[in-house]
């Protein structure tokens, strides 16, 4: 049987099919790869009652809570800082200070208060940042004892009123500074998280787009065996063009 060449008008019908498959392939694929969504979330609401949110007022510190606030500063940060009697710092804390620990573990001065070699009995220089009816928050700078490797410390501080008493709620270091003498360093409260330099807060890691390589590949596929085959086709003519025109020569 004797192959008969295609008429070069047919080679190039073949070949535009197999550039538009391709093409209508890649086109496809993009379009797939593409979100077919805009990302809003579609808010449905029904009838019923309002929830009313009330934001609390804050009020002027009275000179009565800003002395019984000093009394417990001056003992909480002797007790629980200094790690001079950590027992006692147990009572002067709040349930929240005192979640996941246990009076044993604050007796053998396990617990969550950044501890340093404290300088001074009295810590009184703060200036309230905020101050509502039964909760205020300031940031306090406690100063080390000389010959320390740290300066100083600034904690922000929560203080809240239960039972008529005055506790402390939240006890976190907000800057380090470095002693007199040492090199100038200022550490602040973003390197307390995980892995910074006392260990900064570790960056969420974007979703992988990597599983949409798979689907992909399945759905292009198709396209990729039609073009192959259309250039299988293609080469095919192409050899019994050659062997006729030899033929005949």
């Amino acid at each position: 049987m004797r192959l008969v060449p295609a008429s070069p008008r047919t080679r190039r019908r073949l070949v535009r099919f197999a550039i538009v498959a391709i093409v209508a392939a890649g086109i496809a694929i993009g379009v797939l790869a593409i979100p077919n969504h805009s990302g809003r979330v579609t808010q449905r609401f029904r009838p019923g009652e309002v929830d009313v949110v009330k934001v609390e007022k804050q009020v002027p510190l009275q000179a009565r809570d800003r002395r019984a606030i000093n009394r417990l500063l001056d003992r909480f940060v002797v007790a629980a800082v200094a790690r001079r009697d950590p027992s006692s710092a147990y009572a002067l804390a709040t349930s929240a200070l005192r979640a996941g620990t246990s009076s044993a573990e604050w007796r053998r001065g396990s617990l969550p208060v950044q501890p340093l070699a404290v300088r001074g009995s009295r810590f009184h220089g703060w200036t309230p940042g905020y101050v509502y009816g039964n909760e205020v928050n300031f940031e306090l700078l406690v100063h080390a004892r000389r010959g320390e490797d740290v300066g100083a410390i600034s904690y922000t501080v929560d203080v809240k009123r239960v039972n008529g008493q005055w506790r402390v709620d939240s006890f976190v270091p907000s800057a380090m500074f470095a002693a007199e003498g040492k090199t100038r360093q200022i550490v602040a409260q973003v390197d307390y998280g995980p892995t910074g330099a006392l260990g900064a807060p570790a960056k969420e890691r974007a979703p992988s787009s990597g599983w949409l390589t798979v689907p992909l590949l399945f759905l292009a596929l198709p396209g990729i065996w039609l073009a192959a085959l259309l250039l299988f086709f293609w080469r095919r003519h192409r050899r019994a063009e050659r062997i006729y025109r030899a033929a005949r020569a």
